[in-house]
């Protein structure tokens, strides 16, 4: 619970905020990844996957922000973003969940990002996703 209300807390800076700054986006991203990678230490659940992929939308509609911001703002998304990919990977890796499912999942995730998703999708999980897999997601992508 706790997880997800950070989540969702970073999620609303833009919009709940009137006086928000960037600094504030990197600090909510750094806070929310923290707290995941506290809890990625127990086992692996489908639940704590859905938390992660959550975090991934809100970062890639926050790193957004950052990207248009490249030449103020020192903090590159990616510091943020790919630690968020690895773990999503990582939780995959390790819940091996159904690939028709999952190359949807991705196809969703990385349809939604603003700017680009840190999502090393297909090819960084296609063990995880197989023919099937991959075959989803290239639908997906494609509808």
């Amino acid at each position: 619970m706790r997880v997800r209300r950070l989540v969702r807390e970073a999620g609303a800076i833009p919009d709940s905020n009137p006086r928000w700054d960037l600094h504030h986006l990197v600090e909510a991203g750094r806070a929310m990844l923290a707290e995941l990678e506290i809890v990625a230490v127990r086992p692996p659940t489908a639940e704590f996957l859905d938390v992660v992929e959550e975090a991934v939308r809100v970062w890639d509609r926050l790193a957004g922000y950052l990207h248009d911001a490249w030449d103020v703002y020192e903090t590159e998304p990616g510091e943020i973003g790919e630690p968020l990919a690895a773990l999503h990977l990582r939780l995959c890796e390790d819940l091996r969940p159904d690939p028709v499912d999952l190359g949807g999942r991705l196809a969703a995730l990385i349809g939604s990002a603003e700017v680009d998703s840190y999502l090393h999708a297909p090819e960084g999980y296609a063990d995880v996703l197989g023919t099937d897999g991959l075959a989803a997601y290239d639908t997906a992508c494609h509808d």
